[in-house]
């Protein structure tokens, strides 16, 4: 398997065989010198790996790095915010937990913690940590657009599109998340998405 370097010496080879383009291996010569193609590198590789079951390989590789243990904050950190912006709130909310208790001091921890419990219907407690990012980071507009759609029921992993109150319907009385929208956009007044938003509060 890849945990006991089953491939180790193959790799080498293949890697010695691309760096001095070994023999048979398709090159190509323009302006910026030697080059080979993605899919070359690729059927090079699975050569000296001796590998005919590519989707075999694929899933031994994965079930390798899945078993890399990650401990650190930073590393569960980063992991937790990966994992919220897959949509994969339940492993976020793990490693957010982990990185917060291990002392974490980015408030990204507690803004993309917040959404994970919003998303998990944990509504006191996304709530609770997103005014805490805020608190954190009182500059951060994107921390307070966020505590604003909160506080009127709505989340979102962070695409680019944003949320208007006005298409047709009626204007929404949130005083609190007014000011926070309010905030938002007076500290990014160049942000569309934060004025629109803004806009459609009573």
């Amino acid at each position: 398997t890849a945990q006991n370097g089953k491939y180790a010496k193959s790799f080498n080879k293949f890697f010695k065989g691309l760096y001095t383009t070994e023999k048979g291996l398709p090159v190509k010569t323009d302006q910026g010198g030697k080059r080979v193609e993605a899919k070359d590198i690729r059927n090079y590789l699975l050569a000296k790996l001796g590998v005919k079951d590519v989707p075999a390989l694929e899933a031994e590789w994965k079930a390798f790095v899945a078993a890399i243990p990650i401990d650190g904050v930073p590393a569960r950190l980063k992991r937790g915010l990966n994992s919220v912006r897959r949509g994969d709130f339940e492993s976020a909310l793990e490693d957010l937990d982990a990185a917060i208790t291990g002392g974490a001091t980015d408030p990204r921890a507690w803004y993309a913690r917040g959404k994970a419990e919003m998303f998990l219907m944990k509504r006191d407690e996304a709530l609770a940590d997103t005014q805490h990012a805020v608190e954190m980071d009182p500059l951060a507009a994107n921390y307070r657009y966020g505590l604003s759609l909160m506080m009127v029921g709505i989340v979102t992993t962070g695409g680019p599109g944003g949320f208007k109150l006005n298409d047709g319907g009626e204007k929404i009385k949130n005083d609190e998340a007014k000011a926070q929208a309010g905030l938002a956009m007076e500290l990014d007044p160049e942000n569309e998405r934060f004025r629109e938003w803004f806009e459609g509060f009573e």
